[in-house]
């Protein structure tokens, strides 16, 4: 038989498949498989079933062609006006300094804020110091890297899956291409500071990966690759420290012999030194955290739904939203994530699995449930943050076919559905991430996916206020401030809308209304409303609410605070006005006409 034949052949062959336990039988080629299109399939199965170099090029190949050809567009987009702006735009001084690698340790992840330092990301601010270093502030240099990040996290996703699948490659591939092309990530792709949960997958895939291979092999080198990728996870997310306990659970579910083993407890010292080293730099850079209480329980029973309907945007591909809050989630989506997950546990062959994979889904993104930022009304559930966690859902797939015996036209039934799935999750993922494309989109589909958004609402209107476009400007702070009361920006830019539409009485009502508004905190309203009036050049009601706001902060001969904690909005704005007031000329409001502001004390604030 040539060479030609024997391909024929093996290709013609049949083939049992199941995703953890995979076996291949080299029959003869029978009449029933001589269509073209079966031939064509089974051929695709042979080659997906064994993992040989040149296969695994051709699916890494095929992998990046998808997700290229998913995201290419994303290369065009510019900034939205949120996070991404904050972390480039308005950071360029910090991502040009020359120590400022060192300094991205030592820093919260937004180095120009002086106050409710929160997230230490250092990772996250050193890859975009990268790109800062080659491109300036060129938002496609930065989209580039975002679509990189995404492929080497699909990458690496794959050879974690193709370990846990006996180095088949058929469940690798298909539950890659399932991943990889789903539209719950198209804003880790489109959204710049997206990419924080792609490197976090990177990280983590890695770490995961090497723990399997030290597992089977207690290599010192997969042992120290292990380490480093962990580490590294921690410094680009803080909810990589539960990856910890989940490593720890899988050492207990598959591999119990390992708990008793040396090499396992200096593996678990690694985790802890990790862990302190972390917590230690954690706590030296966020030198003004904020000074705020808050019920775990009670967040988590605010934002629970979060979960179910995660799941089920993941499988219907429905009710994508860019700011995602709880009042505006499709309770039938959460209903049908809430069924898949039932269905897949019922069916599992595999209930080990199962667990792990449903505890990796639920604790990757329980962190964000645990906590309420009181300054807004609904949690934001970022779709971005499901980069990590989907994988537990790939698990829960992947134990529904352990060990399961099933006949050959339905493993190529099964693929096929599944690639059709893959590739209309491609679809929309493209049609969606055009959403981000710069930030009129962004806002404006942001609204109309979330209604209740009173932050969206009040972006989109500083743009529109920005852009002179004044009517729909005040339409939108109108549903902004219906939405959230308590927000006393909302109120201060309304009051300029109405002056620079000449109606000044009206933007002094407006005024009066926040002065009377007593859901804001005292010093947080006078700190807010003393900053509007040195904008518009009062000086005499900027000290006037000036010394509202010392006394509201509890002390009249000291700037107030929130809190008594400097570093805060009130005590930041106060000390300044207090600093440069009489050293700047401000324009009589006698008629709230907006002047040039003093410029030195607002480029502080």
């Amino acid at each position: 038989m040539n060479r030609a034949s024997a391909v024929v052949c093996w290709c013609a062959g049949s083939i049992n498949f199941a995703p953890l336990k995979s076996h291949v039988n080299l029959g003869s080629w029978s009449h029933k498989t001589h269509w073209p299109k079966k031939f064509i399939l089974n051929c695709f199965m042979r080659i997906a079933s064994s993992a040989n170099t040149k296969h695994l090029a051709l699916a890494l190949l095929l992998l990046a062609g998808a997700i290229a050809a998913t995201w290419h567009h994303a290369l065009s987009f510019g900034y939205t006006g949120m996070d991404d702006t904050l972390l480039i735009e308005k950071n360029q001084a910090f991502l040009q300094s020359p120590d400022a690698v060192l300094k991205a340790f030592t820093t919260d992840v937004f180095p120009a804020k002086k106050e409710n330092d929160i997230f230490y990301r250092p990772l996250l601010t050193l890859s975009f110091w990268v790109d800062f270093q080659a491109c300036g502030t060129a938002a496609r240099c930065y989209h580039f890297t975002n679509l990189v990040l995404h492929m080497l996290a699909v990458f690496t996703l794959f050879f974690l899956l193709l370990e846990l699948s006996g180095r088949r490659l058929l469940p690798a591939f298909v539950l890659s291409a399932i991943y990889a092309l789903n539209p719950l990530l198209s804003t880790a792709v489109a959204f710049l500071p997206g990419r924080n949960d792609s490197l976090l997958s990177l990280f983590l895939f890695g770490a995961f990966y090497f723990l399997l291979r030290f597992a089977k092999q207690a290599k010192p080198a997969a042992a120290a690759a292990h380490l480093a990728l962990l580490l590294a996870a921690f410094f680009t997310k803080e909810n990589a420290v539960v990856a910890v306990p989940l490593f720890a659970l899988w050492v207990v579910l598959f591999h119990r012999p390992l708990v008793f083993e040396k090499k396992m407890w200096l593996l678990a010292g690694g985790w802890a030194l990790g862990l302190a080293l972390f917590f230690f730099l954690r706590q030296m850079g966020l030198q003004n955290p904020p000074d705020v209480s808050f019920s775990p329980l009670h967040s988590f029973f605010a934002n629970w739904f979060t979960l179910p309907h995660v799941v089920g945007k993941f499988f219907t591909l429905q009710n994508l939203q860019l700011i995602p809050i709880v009042p505006d989630m499709n309770r039938w989506v959460g209903l049908a994530g809430a069924l898949a997950v039932g269905l897949l546990l019922l069916l599992s062959k595999n209930l080990k699995l199962s667990a792990f994979g449903l505890a990796w889904f639920v604790l990757l993104l329980l962190p964000a449930l645990l906590f309420t930022n009181p300054a807004i009304n609904y949690n934001f559930h970022y779709e971005h943050r499901t980069h990590t966690a989907l994988f537990g859902l790939l698990l829960l797939i992947m134990a529904v076919f352990d060990n399961r015996k099933l006949s050959q036209r339905f493993q190529q039934a099964l693929v096929v559905m599944s690639l059709v799935f893959a590739a209309a999750g491609a679809w929309v993922a493209h049609q969606y991430a055009g959403q981000v494309r710069h930030e009129q989109s962004y806002f404006s589909h942001a609204v109309a996916q979330s209604p209740h958004c009173s932050v969206c609402w009040g972006n989109l209107a500083a743009m529109q206020f920005h852009n002179q476009d004044f009517h729909q400007a005040e339409i939108s702070l109108r549903k902004a401030l219906a939405s959230n009361p308590e927000n006393p920006e909302f109120y201060t830019l309304l009051a300029k809308l109405y002056l620079s539409l000449n109606n000044v009485e009206e933007a002094q009502n407006i005024l009066n209304r926040l002065d009377a508004a007593p859901e804001v905190d005292a010093d947080v309203k006078y700190s807010i409303m003393t900053r509007f009036f040195i904008e518009i050049g009062d000086a005499a009601n900027a000290r006037t609410y000036l010394d509202k706001a010392r006394i509201a902060g509890g002390n009249p001969k000291k700037t107030p605070t929130i809190r008594s904690r400097p570093g805060s909005p009130a005590y930041t704005i106060t000390r300044i006005l207090s600093n440069k007031l009489n050293h700047h000329s401000c324009k009589k409001y006698s008629s709230l006409q907006p002047s040039e502001p003093p410029s030195e004390a607002l480029a502080e604030l």
